[in-house]
């Protein structure tokens, strides 16, 4: 049993709860695809608490028995209706953490106060802002999310890093290929050079040139060939227009490339153990199987602590699974579900919960002309209208339509009256 909550623009929260009977998990490799699973409940709750969840939970298990594992994130009022569940009616219940949830939320405690991640983050906000609608626009840095930032770090890190290889190819040519000789130039590289060589480029002054060949040529006319091999890459570097545009937005990354590198490690091991449990599943054994992956990784000392408190997650987590037991280890599969819904439902003109929900089962089922027939037999209009009136009462943008049609109606009235048309 996968349970969770998504809540959507206005008051309404979605509870969604899907179900895959335990001897089909192995055949299914432990990571699900949509048909794999069952919609057991969809409720919609305008008040969520632990004990509408422990309740809700309750009525299932008198339809379809009792659950041997329940998985979901830990949010305050789901845990605490699956306590009370556990508690009250079932112990032997199976409660486990989503690894995707559990792997941000020690992400988060690692750099929610670590002052150079955030720095980091500030820059690419702000690099964002100035990199928009010039021609550095291709390296723009992604926009950072208000929710889930710490399931969706690896997105800034991986963009980090492109960058950086980038910078170190050394050819701005994308951002542009001219050259140019100014003072501005020459105040750069004049400690490297003798008086003669400089006098020599005095020629080149104030000139642009289309690309590095036809400026690393006409270097070769004015100065001897083997000064140009001696300070060609600082001459090229100085006078790169590409470069220097790139330098003013985006140089601050060379700064954090040390602190880039360990987050990018921190992410690696977060991949190899998510990689593992949600291909291979959650068992006893899990704890060693991840040890041994990342053995040979060379790991910073605080890389080792953190390794450590993933450790202690598997350990934990893999405990209260029977020996030679595998269950599962993630909900991916209900925040795929609920993607795909926000997905259908995002060409409403307002972005609330309403009958819409009951497309949800759909997503998991295998659509044939029998199942279409059955569902238009069953289920008429009437009984959809009926319940999403119980349910939601009058829509927003039902509301919405009733106060501006009245107010066209009052204005035409208005516009109409004798006094007005005299």
């Amino acid at each position: 049993m996968i349970l969770d909550l998504t809540i959507e623009l206005g008051q309404a929260k979605c509870l969604v709860i899907l179900g895959i009977p335990a001897a089909r998990l192995s055949e299914t490799g432990y990571a699900l695809q949509h048909q794999d699973v069952k919609v057991l409940a969809i409720e919609v709750l305008f008040h969520s608490t632990g004990e509408i969840i422990h309740q809700l939970l309750v009525d299932l298990a008198k339809q379809i028995g009792n659950p041997i594992q329940i998985l979901s994130d830990h949010g305050s009022d789901m845990k605490k209706g699956v306590e009370l569940y556990r508690e009250h009616q079932h112990p032997d219940v199976i409660y486990t953490y989503d690894v995707t949830h559990q792997m941000a939320l020690l992400l988060k405690h690692e750099l929610e106060n670590d002052d150079r991640y955030q720095s980091f983050l500030q820059h690419c906000s702000l690099t964002r802002q100035r990199v928009q609608q010039t021609e550095l626009y291709f390296l723009l840095p992604p926009k950072q999310r208000t929710k889930a930032r710490y399931l969706n770090m690896d997105e800034h890190i991986d963009w980090a890093k492109r960058v950086l290889h980038y910078q170190e190819q050394d050819d701005f040519s994308q951002i542009s290929s001219v050259f140019l000789w100014d003072d501005e130039i020459i105040s750069a590289v004049v400690n490297d050079l003798d008086e003669q060589t400089l006098s020599q480029l005095s020629a080149m002054e104030q000139k642009a040139y289309l690309n590095a060949q036809i400026f690393t040529s006409t270097l070769n006319q004015h100065i001897a060939p083997q000064m140009v091999e001696q300070h060609r890459p600082a001459i090229c570097q100085a006078a790169s227009v590409g470069r220097k545009r790139f330098q003013a937005k985006l140089g601050w990354l060379t700064d954090y490339r040390e602190d880039i590198a360990f987050y990018a490690q921190l992410i690696e091991i977060v991949h190899v153990v998510e990689k593992q449990v949600k291909q291979n599943g959650l068992n006893q054994a899990s704890q060693a199987t991840f040890v041994e992956s990342v053995e040979g990784m060379p790991l910073t000392p605080r890389t080792q602590q953190f390794k450590k408190q993933i450790v202690e997650y598997l350990a934990h987590e893999g405990s209260m699974i029977p020996e030679n037991k595998t269950l599962l280890a993630t909900s991916d599969i209900i925040e795929s579900i609920f993607g795909k819904y926000k997905l259908f439902s995002s060409e409403r003109p307002l972005k609330e919960i309403g009958k819409m929900v009951l497309t949800i089962p759909v997503f998991t089922s295998e659509i044939t002309s029998d199942l279409v027939k059955k569902a238009m037999e069953s289920v008429s209009r009437t009984d959809v209208d009926e319940w999403s009136d119980r349910v939601f009462g009058q829509s927003t943008l039902s509301k919405r339509r009733t106060v501006f049609d009245q107010q066209k109606t009052t204005q035409k009235v208005h516009e109409k009256s004798p006094r007005n048309s005299r």
